[in-house]
């Protein structure tokens, strides 16, 4: 396999999706409109299929559940957005891919986006406000979730 990485962008409306090598070059990308989970999980899935990767990070709308010791790791948990309460997000995309996986917030994946093109000037003062405000988040989840998007990559 070659060293091509995944990267899932699940908004709301839409699901972007990417590879990119190790210089962070992107290589190919698609959108794919947010429908029903069925749907829009299928044509991810057969998306990444279709063009192997070594890992996959994925930053989601939400609620999610980031918490890898809880038992519904990786689920849209209570999230307004019609037929998406409770879906299994990162478990559906294990179990049809079987590669690494990362799974955290959209806004955390977009900081480390933003650590990534500034160099790492901007994006930790960015993210910590947005998370105060979206919700109350420990310091110690804040790094381990940047950490664990970095080891993504360095797989």
């Amino acid at each position: 396999m070659t060293n091509h990485y995944g990267s899932i962008e699940a908004g709301g409306t839409k699901f972007v999706l990417a590879i990119g090598d190790e210089q962070f070059n992107i290589l190919k990308t698609n959108q794919i409109p947010t429908t029903s989970p069925e749907e829009t999980i299928t044509r991810t899935i057969e998306f990444f299929k279709e063009n192997p990767v070594k890992s996959l990070a994925v930053g989601s709308f939400g609620p999610i559940d980031i918490k890898p010791e809880s038992a519904t790791y990786g689920y849209i948990t209570t999230t307004p957005k019609a037929g998406w309460a409770n879906v299994d997000l990162l478990g559906k995309l294990k179990a049809a891919l079987d590669i690494p996986m990362v799974f955290t917030t959209d806004v955390n994946s977009s900081a480390y986006g933003e650590m990534i093109v500034t160099g790492g000037n901007h994006w930790f003062i960015s993210q910590l406000e947005q998370e105060l405000v979206e919700e109350p988040y420990k310091m110690g989840n804040l790094l381990e979730d940047f950490l664990m998007q970095k080891w993504v990559i360095n797989m």
